[in-house]
């Protein structure tokens, strides 16, 4: 499960987003690079750049094709969260909030120096969506240990939920159940 982002302390301009993706996804592509080699499945957030007017599209290493990018619902009626990248290179969804809409978050550890001294706060966030999606990764496996990530990824995303709203942009829902279901019948 990763989530990684860049704060700029003012609106960047275009040519300073553009260096900084290049500089990521060069270093997103070795990171990538190895974990393929070693059989580790990449959960990526897809980002959240949405809350700025973003565009259609994925962060790195998610946006790779063997990692997996995992964008946000609102946890109350599933619609694609106000804030999560969407599009073609987004696989799968989970619930990860939706403050802006006044609905829940999705609660989380805190820095308690930062959040007058509670232990958990409510985010959201495609990096509070991911792992769901990256436990439900870790339980197919254990339940199946010969899998490789190519088949944990379609044991995931073949077994998730269709049927929730905006799924054609965002990916279907992960479904635990099924997908650890689909992994004790056996695909690898």
């Amino acid at each position: 499960n990763m989530s990684f982002g860049i704060h700029f302390n003012r609106r960047p301009t275009a040519q300073e987003l553009a260096a900084v993706e290049g500089q990521q996804k060069a270093l997103y592509r070795e990171i990538y690079d190895e974990a393929v080699a070693n059989d580790v499945l990449l959960v990526q957030a897809a980002g959240n750049q949405l809350d700025e007017g973003g565009i259609e599209y994925a962060q790195y290493p998610g946006a790779f094709d063997l990692a997996l990018s995992v964008g946000a619902v609102s946890p109350d009626n599933y619609k694609r969260a106000s804030y999560s990248n969407y599009g073609a290179l987004v696989d799968i969804c989970a619930p990860g909030g939706d403050i802006n809409r006044d609905q829940p978050g999705i609660w989380s550890c805190a820095s308690q120096d930062r959040w007058d001294d509670r232990l958990y706060v409510e985010f959201d966030g495609t990096s509070m969506a991911c792992p769901h999606v990256a436990g439900v990764a870790a339980l197919v496996k254990s339940v199946n240990p010969a899998l490789t990530p190519e088949e944990i990824i379609l044991i995931l995303v073949a077994t998730a939920d269709n049927s929730v709203p905006d799924a054609s942009v965002i990916g279907p829902m992960v479904d635990a159940y099924a997908a650890v279901q689909a992994a004790q019948g056996g695909v690898g």
